[in-house]
């Protein structure tokens, strides 16, 4: 009788070893797996509060944390015989999502792809995720980027990625913020394109991924240094992806919501529409902010020259600028908050003509 032993078990995630009985022809008679670590939740959770089960079984795992947390306050609704609302369900299964894309892609691109892709054959010292990285670069970086993406949305729902509190019993104790639905909205398409086919093609969308983050970013704290970033990601991703107008339609926001520059983002829209797209509702309302916010700020800025020859032709811009925003909001109203932008623009509209008749009015 011989014994072999594997110890550790290095394609888990966790610590176990295996034991291989052979007889003396050398076929195997027997294994045993043997998990080696002592956990005892099953002990040192007798006589706690029901209430306290989701954050103390969801340390059973620091992989997989949400997925026990969320059993374990199912377990809870049961008890208070209580239903999670509709919207608190659907952010459950939300983040279970993003907890199965960064499990999974952390199981196949570091623990099983060294075996699958290297070969069971190949050395052994080689065998693992830094082999991968020297053999395939791009796929071992899209594993890492695949499985940011599922932890970056499971902080931004539950502001931990690691043994989140968010999942309670009755459901979560938080909503979904608008910030970070756009994030993982902007974070989507370079996903799913990572998960399908990881090689030079999605660099692309890996890099619009990263300039519609930037482009949060920059816009929500009003940092110069993400505006640029977004614009540079952007400006890379029009190289990679020649025939898309999503790059273009990435700059038109950062231009006009981030950079305050109304005209780039004309200009990047039209670009948007010499490569295909259609402008629609959301483009428009985008060029109308954009003329509004000009226009606000020229007639701001008019107070500083008031009095003086540059006044009149600083407010005659702000009142073209208005016009162009009233046009583009009558147009797609009553789509978005164009109603209300449009009798905001009204207002400011006719401030802005009572000034230029009184500056004509004393000109004579």
């Amino acid at each position: 009788m011989r014994k072999l032993v594997i110890d550790p078990v290095t394609r888990i995630e966790g610590h176990a070893k295996i034991d291989i009985y052979l007889d003396d022809a050398g076929h195997v008679t027997d294994t045993h797996f043997h998990v080696t670590q002592v956990r005892g939740f099953e002990k040192f959770t007798e006589g706690r509060p029901y209430y306290e089960m989701p954050s103390i079984t969801a340390r059973i795992c620091g992989i997989c944390p949400v997925s026990h947390l969320l059993a374990s306050a199912k377990a809870c609704d049961a008890i208070m015989a209580v239903a999670p609302p509709p919207a608190a369900v659907k952010l459950r299964e939300l983040i279970h999502c993003a907890q199965f894309v960064q499990s999974h892609a952390l199981s196949f691109f570091h623990l099983s792809a060294p075996d699958l892709l290297l070969g069971f054959d190949s050395d052994p010292a080689h065998r693992n995720i830094f082999g991968l990285i020297d053999e395939n670069p791009e796929m071992a970086r899209a594993g890492v980027a695949l499985r940011k993406f599922g932890q970056e949305i499971i902080q931004g729902l539950a502001q931990e990625r690691v043994h989140p509190s968010w999942i309670v019993p009755g459901g979560v104790n938080a909503p979904l913020e608008i910030e970070v639905r756009d994030r993982i909205l902007a974070g989507l398409p370079a996903a799913r394109a990572l998960a399908v086919d990881p090689e030079d093609s999605v660099r692309g969308k890996l890099r619009l991924c990263e300039g519609h983050l930037a482009r949060i970013n920059g816009t929500s704290h009003r940092s110069a240094q993400e505006l640029s970033l977004a614009v540079e990601k952007f400006d890379e991703a029009q190289k990679l992806l020649p025939r898309s107008p999503d790059p273009e339609l990435g700059l038109a926001r950062v231009y006009v919501y981030g950079l305050k520059d109304i005209d780039k983002g004309y200009e990047a829209l039209q670009q948007a529409r010499m490569r295909g797209y259609a402008l629609g509702n959301r483009e428009k309302l985008l060029l109308a902010d954009g003329y509004r916010d000009r226009g606000d700020r020229l007639w701001w800025d008019s107070r500083n020259v008031r009095g003086l020859p540059p006044e009149k032709d600083q407010i005659q811009r702000a009142a073209d600028d208005y016009k162009r925003a009233e046009e583009l909001y009558q147009g797609i109203s009553p789509w978005g908050k164009s109603i209300v932008n449009l009798v905001r623009v009204r207002l400011s509209l006719e401030s802005v003509n009572f000034r230029l008749q009184q500056i004509q009015t004393d000109s004579h």
